[in-house]
């Protein structure tokens, strides 16, 4: 078979149109009938009778709803004919990786050349990934993680909004001519839209709806005054220039306090902090008094060493390439500009508190 090796202007139009798309589908929400008809459909790939479906209004809710069936008793699991120590994750998660997705990804191969296919990833797949993966699904995980205790996490959720690049890929594969198996693609398309978020047994399967709103700014999480991605029942994540933060840093930046600021470990949410916080303010609280002072020829910025109550010495400078303004934490015995940028070029170790 001849591989597809060249692509018009239009085709590639209408991938970034499809890309664009994609984004805006995250929040797209789907009826139970819709759900359950995918759950039906995936089950019977398996070899596997149709489960009971429940769908959830956030991933919480649906480990939540999860703890609570597994602390009822033996008379609601007689109803349902379910156990949900026979979980399905690893079974289901092979399904979607080593069957659908690997057998999508043999047809794509066989159809499409390397070159095209490496420019497609990098526009179509690769774009996708940035937002999807990196942002999207790792603060969300990261976010049930975090709030989730032992009693709930009795069962594994899988959280896999990161397939739906592939999805994606793959539909931006068939615009370029590539001929996939249109009942795989579409079972494989169908579960990660619409029930990506699960906790799976042998008859029950549990799913959450996707989030009713995200906010992004220049392809990154980000929202000021709310959530910058929030689920119907209020479940959600806050986010600061892709950076995930908690709701005091975001709704209350004015009630952070000192401490706070100071012994946060995150140097990206310390910066943010105090930008929150406002540096005028911080700077006021902490009785910063400037030590050292100089113009940088080099990079054509000015520079400053500020001493802090507690002991804490600050290195003031710009960087020239974003005009952003950073604070550094040098070690005490430094006693001028020229030392702490010596100190920071050869050791690299210092404390990044903020920027602006």
């Amino acid at each position: 078979m001849k591989k597809i090796t060249t692509a018009t202007d239009k085709q590639w139009a209408q991938i970034e149109e499809l890309r664009e798309q994609w984004i805006a589908n995250q929040t797209r929400q789907y009826s139970h009938d819709e759900v359950k008809d995918v759950v039906d459909r995936m089950y019977a790939s398996m070899g596997l009778a149709s489960p009971i479906v429940l769908v959830t209004p956030s991933p919480l809710s649906m480990c939540v709803a999860s703890a609570m069936l597994d602390k009822t008793g033996s008379q609601l699991y007689n109803q349902l004919d379910s156990q949900l120590s026979s979980q399905l994750d690893s079974q289901l998660s092979s399904q979607l990786y080593r069957q659908l997705h690997s057998q999508l990804s043999s047809q794509l191969y066989s159809q499409l050349g390397s070159q095209l296919y490496s420019q497609l990833y990098s526009q179509l797949y690769s774009q996708l990934s940035s937002q999807l993966r990196s942002q999207l699904y790792r603060q969300l995980h990261s976010q049930l993680e975090s709030q989730v205790d032992e009693n709930i996490k009795l069962q594994k959720p899988f959280i896999g909004i990161f397939y739906r690049c592939w999805s994606c890929f793959y539909a931006g594969a068939k615009i370029l001519g590539v001929e996939f198996s249109d009942e795989q693609l579409e079972l494989f398309t169908d579960w990660n839209e619409k029930a990506s978020c699960w906790i799976a047994c042998d008859n029950l399967c549990i799913v959450s709806q996707n989030p009713i709103i995200i906010h992004w700014q220049n392809r990154e999480l980000h929202n000021e005054s709310g959530m910058s991605v929030e689920y119907a029942d209020g479940w959600g994540i806050y986010s600061i220039n892709g950076v995930a933060v908690d709701e005091q840093i975001v709704m209350r930046p004015e009630s952070q306090t000192i401490e706070q600021i100071r012994w946060e470990k995150n140097e990206e949410v310390k910066r943010i902090r105090i930008e929150r916080y406002g540096w005028e303010n911080f700077m006021r609280k902490v009785n910063a008094e400037a030590i050292d002072s100089r113009v940088n020829e080099v990079d054509g910025t000015h520079e400053g060493l500020f001493s802090l109550e507690g002991g804490m010495k600050t290195f003031v400078g710009k960087c020239r390439s974003t005009g952003r303004v950073y604070f550094l934490e040098v070690p005490s015995e430094v006693k001028t500009c020229e030392q702490a940028q010596t100190w920071f070029l050869g050791e690299r170790t210092g404390n990044c508190i903020g920027a602006s």
